[in-house]
């Protein structure tokens, strides 16, 4: 037990779930990183590979000239619809199981009072995992409908759909269960909870423009450097092998990135819950009651 333990169920302000999110991962980033290791790192080495292949397929294609030839002539399209579909599907499973393994980190870490139980931690994974997928799925097809419908329906079904992994998590409701109280939660709480998702956005953002930097660069000079060949019309000179690699290691460092993201939802739910239920207040009251009973 940990007696400087971070207290999740409470309310707290856009900063404070900010700065806590940080100090979660500072406090306890060889723990997580060991559960993640363990249950994601498999599948992360997998996005990785899908990942290498999907560049492969089109800026390395786009480099030698070939994607073009591709479209023109429907030669190689499978090879491309191959490496979306593994990309799509590894991204699927990892962000599945990343978030499995972070809620159910956090919800051990809250049970325990600032411990955690690594093989627990597995077992919620593994049962969970099926059910988190088809969240996946079902949270996915709403997000694409509600911006094919029209850019703001798809912007105001983001905001309770970031919670859906928490409430199934924390909650133990099913997949449309989890969705239906998404949107029950938001409510009267959905500026707040789009600001908050907004701003720690932009600065996940900036901090994934530092491992892009030295891709920036590196189009900036290649682009003076060969600019007579775009001039010509021809930009797969723009797209070589030192390229593709850069593009590939900023898609990865976004990939991690989201580890703070999924804590994030951890402790915007615990904030918009305690709003509306009060259920870490009604707790402390318990045990505060509990604890004088048995003194007496």
């Amino acid at each position: 037990m940990k007696d400087n333990s971070i207290q999740f169920k409470r309310q707290r302000e856009l900063g404070e779930i900010i700065t806590d999110t940080f100090k979660f991962f500072r406090e306890n980033y060889k723990a997580l990183f060991k559960a993640l290791i363990k249950n994601v790192g498999p599948f992360f080495l997998i996005l990785v590979a899908a990942t290498i292949y999907y560049n492969y397929s089109t800026l390395g294609s786009l480099a030698s000239g070939e994607l073009f030839k591709t479209f023109d002539t429907g030669m190689g399209l499978g090879n491309l619809f191959a490496s979306m579909a593994f990309l799509i599907v590894s991204i699927l499973i990892y962000y599945a199981l990343l978030y499995g393994t972070i809620l159910n980190f956090i919800k051990d870490y809250i049970q325990n009072d600032g411990s955690i139980s690594q093989s627990n931690i597995s077992y919620q994974v593994k049962y969970t995992f099926w059910e988190l997928i088809g969240l996946g799925v079902v949270s996915s097809i709403i997000l694409f409908l509600g911006l094919a419908l029209c850019v703001i329906p798809g912007i105001y079904v983001m905001v309770p759909l970031t919670l859906v992994f928490a409430i199934l998590i924390f909650e133990k409701k099913d997949i449309l269960g989890s969705i239906s109280h998404s949107f029950q939660l938001i409510k009267s709480n959905w500026w707040m909870s789009f600001i908050t998702i907004f701003i720690f956005g932009i600065l996940l953002y900036i901090i994934g423009l530092v491992v892009q930097i030295p891709m920036f660069m590196y189009t900036f000079v290649k682009a003076f450097t060969i600019s007579s060949e775009i001039s010509q019309g021809d930009p797969s000179s723009m797209f070589d092998w030192v390229y593709v690699t850069l593009s590939v290691i900023s898609n990865v460092f976004q990939y991690l990135l989201y580890i703070f993201y999924a804590i994030m939802t951890a402790f915007l739910y615990f904030n918009l819950n305690e709003r509306k239920n009060y259920t870490g207040t009604i707790e402390t009251i318990d045990n505060l009651v509990n604890r004088s009973n048995s003194e007496l």
